[in-house]
């Protein structure tokens, strides 16, 4: 029976082997790199979720005003329904 690498004497081609493992060494290690970033980024997001700002709505919250008519013209119909809504908000708890 002749050897793996074909005929007699011939020699498996071992540059082909170490050309696959150390292909599959680098995608190891980006693996490695890439789960070491999620971990990291997954620490920073709940660590930052922890996070208060303090005191009531009151405290936090103000009325929001236009300068000028043009403003107010410009701005978005849905945008100024919600900034009445939450001036409406602020002044049914806050005044």
């Amino acid at each position: 029976m002749p050897p793996v690498g074909g005929r007699p004497g011939d020699l498996p081609n071992w540059t082909l082997l170490i050309e696959i493992s150390t292909y599959e060494g680098r995608l190891i290690m980006w693996l490695v790199r890439l789960v070491r970033w999620m971990m990291m980024l997954s620490v920073v997001a709940l660590v930052g979720g922890c996070v208060t700002t303090g005191g009531d709505y009151c405290q936090i919250a103000k009325p929001v005003q236009w300068s000028t008519v043009q403003e107010l013209d410009a701005t978005p119909t849905p945008i100024t329904r919600q900034i009445v809504m939450h001036n409406e908000i602020w002044r049914q708890f806050c005044q």
